[in-house]
């Protein structure tokens, strides 16, 4: 019999996914082994990664698929804001890292969307 492939507990954008694309957990197994296999980490990819692997540049028409899922892509206005939503001025030393993170739930909800 096949090795069996750990899958996380499918978070909201997972089972929103799987309704909409009517994928069951096996399919969503086989994209799991497909993210692990090609992001640096088993939970999280930085997005310059996803554009090379759907072999497209980035570019607005693709970063609007990601507002329209409501996956914010934008490290740096995410971590000006606080919980409330207001601005926090406390400058990170990382707010120079322009490096973006999508995590499994986004990446499968973000390539699902992109196939219906």
């Amino acid at each position: 019999m096949g090795a069996s492939v750990f899958v996380p507990v499918p978070d909201k954008r997972v089972k929103k996914a799987m309704s909409l694309s009517q994928m069951s957990m096996w399919d969503v197994s086989q994209f799991y082994r497909y993210f692990q296999s090609i992001s640096c980490s088993a939970t999280h990819m930085t997005l310059e990664r996803f554009y090379q692997e759907i072999d497209e540049p980035r570019n607005k028409y693709g970063d609007a698929i990601f507002q329209v899922l409501d996956i914010n892509i934008d490290k740096k206005k995410r971590k000006r804001k606080d919980d409330d939503g207001n601005n926090n001025d406390n400058n990170n030393d990382d707010d120079d890292d322009d490096t973006t993170m999508i995590t499994f739930g986004e990446f499968f909800h973000a390539v699902t969307s992109f196939n219906l």
